[in-house]
């Protein structure tokens, strides 16, 4: 009976064996048909704050046209600026089976478990506008010096066009319940002070969407009328300013509304010399995303190492006053 028993204790071992092999043989297989370019169970997930701006629109286009082409599917979610819709949205992603995600965070200190999650399950994290400690790479916006940007757009305005004003009063629409995004909000505010003597800051509110962006600007504008310069630190928030300033009948020629992003919205509404948003920064989120959808392509496909790299700043400033992109 021990004899027997040997056996067949030998038996089931050698067989379980064998099916750890074949299984192991799978994996080989698997893995070989991702080197080889065979892109059939590729799914990339895409994961920003919110779908409503324009910006973010426009990283989903780059983000889904380049996939497309590479013969990857996509998953894409908004999270509603909710952190924690956000880290359920990853732990789904894990469950699809999505092999690389692109993110945005909301909050990127509470994501980095998140993230874990995905290299615990063998997946590729990279990080967008802004980035991830733990992220395989990173193609993240300088905020600080964003805000510095967008700060020194608005101080060319005021101290060409409002320098002999004795106070110019001076609204600015952040995303300061951000935490990585507040800080261009203060490269504006820091900015502004140091280069504009007569430039005060009277109003400094967050919004997420334009409608709340345009009810911002409506309240700064009813209890100070006289501000002359909306500095914002997107493309939704200046439009959000322009409807405002447009609803109290407040528009001027030398008021100033500046923005961020170079959407299409905001580059079309550029396009009316009546319009008061006078200037964007162009930080190519189509072909950001699209770059980024590559480089994930060729961590996951190719093996290659991802890397941290910086989103350039490029101002642009209505027709008129095109002069003042290059001073």
């Amino acid at each position: 009976m021990l004899a027997g028993a040997l056996v067949l204790s030998f038996t089931a071992c050698s067989s379980g064996t064998e099916e750890d092999k074949g299984e192991t043989k799978k994996e080989e297989t698997k893995t070989e048909d991702t080197k080889e370019g065979n892109t059939d169970d590729l799914t990339f997930a895409l994961a920003v704050p919110t779908l409503d701006n324009p910006y973010f629109v426009q990283v989903q286009q780059g983000f889904e046209d380049k996939c497309k082409e590479l013969g990857v599917k996509t998953i894409v979610n908004g999270s509603d600026y909710d952190s924690a819709q956000q880290f359920s949205q990853f732990e789904n992603y894990v469950s699809a089976g999505a092999q690389a995600i692109l993110v945005c965070p909301v909050d990127a200190v509470s994501l980095e478990d998140a993230v874990d999650q995905v290299h615990e399950a063998g997946g590729k994290v990279m990080g967008i506008a802004q980035g991830v400690s733990n992220a395989d790479a990173n193609n993240i916006l300088d905020d600080y010096a964003y805000g510095v940007n967008n700060g020194e757009q608005a101080a060319k305005w005021i101290n060409t066009y409002l320098k002999d004003e004795a106070k110019v009063k001076v609204c600015l629409i952040t995303l300061d319940h951000v935490e990585q995004v507040k800080l261009r909000g203060d490269g504006m505010e820091d900015t502004i002070k140091e280069k504009c003597p007569n430039a005060e800051i009277v109003y400094r509110q967050k919004a997420e969407t334009m409608e709340e962006a345009m009810n911002v600007a409506e309240t700064a504008l009813q209890a100070n009328p006289d501000i002359k310069v909306i500095a914002c630190v997107n493309d939704q928030h200046a439009l959000g300013a322009w409807q405002a300033v447009q609803n109290l009948g407040l528009n001027t020629d030398d008021f100033y509304i500046g923005g961020g992003d170079y959407t299409d919205e905001a580059i079309e509404a550029m396009k009316d010399p009546k319009c008061a948003i006078r200037q964007t920064t162009d930080i190519q989120p189509y072909q950001s995303a699209q770059e980024c959808a590559q480089r994930m392509y060729d961590m996951v496909v190719n093996g290659e190492k991802g890397t941290e790299t910086l989103l350039t700043l490029q101002p642009h400033w209505q027709e008129a006053y095109k002069d003042l992109e290059n001073e």
